[in-house]
């Protein structure tokens, strides 16, 4: 049992006293349903602000995680991937812009491989033997001609620089001179080609595009041994 007193002077000279009473248990289980009831609304406060922040988080992650995934591929040479579009959505600009990148480079990657079929066609029906070496020195393209004449296979010429590639010294030089001073050279040289002595006419000339970008070197050989 819980008291509670006090004194009331009244105006008359008479004094009261006032007592209050109550039962404890009464007053610790309210104690305990306003705590319960405090934890109960703290609970669901904690919940939802979980699930919106969880929302929110999906909402933002989720397009960006798309949208890294479809880059590191288009980094590796996977032009063919897409990533997801999501309308109404602050990152949709990006994810749009990908995939129009991802075609594009896609649509070139193509052009590009048809220009070169076509280039090695063209090639191949040339009837001298033809080596074509990029900017960085590496030999990157040979005819049949070419592997006939210098009795060679495609594996060890193809992606190789031309100082491991090509044996000899003579044809060497007029590369390096070709690089040194960017200038068509057309010169005839007498090298052994197996257990023959070949007389040829080289004929070579730097690649530059019509922006003029160095692209690289084209030689063209001419057995003129029997003339």
């Amino acid at each position: 049992m819980f008291y509670y007193w006090d004194t009331i002077h009244g105006d008359d000279g008479f004094d009261s006293i006032f007592i209050l009473t109550t039962q404890l248990d009464e007053l610790t289980s309210a104690y305990k349903q306003l705590w319960l009831l405090l934890l109960c609304i703290f609970s669901l406060a904690l919940m939802a602000v979980l699930f919106i922040g969880s929302r929110i988080t999906t909402s933002f992650t989720k397009p960006v995680k798309s949208a890294t995934l479809t880059a590191i591929e288009l980094a590796k040479g996977n032009f063919h991937v897409r990533t997801n579009e999501y309308p109404n959505h602050e990152f949709n600009v990006l994810n749009a812009s990908l995939n129009t990148l991802a075609g594009n480079l896609q649509r070139i990657t193509k052009e590009q491989e048809m220009q070169n079929d076509r280039l090695k066609t063209v090639i191949e029906n040339i009837g001298t033997p033809l080596i074509l070496i990029d900017d960085q020195g590496y030999v990157i393209l040979i005819n049949q001609m070419y592997k006939e004449l210098f009795r060679v296979k495609e594996s060890n010429i193809l992606g190789h620089t031309y100082l491991e590639a090509i044996r000899h010294d003579e044809v060497k030089q007029i590369i390096e001179d070709i690089f040194m001073t960017e200038q068509k050279i057309s010169k005839e040289i007498t090298i052994p080609i197996h257990i023959q002595m070949k007389n040829l006419e080289v004929y070579g000339a730097p690649i530059i595009s019509l922006d003029n970008e160095w692209k690289g070197i084209v030689l063209v050989f001419h057995d003129i041994t029997e003339l």
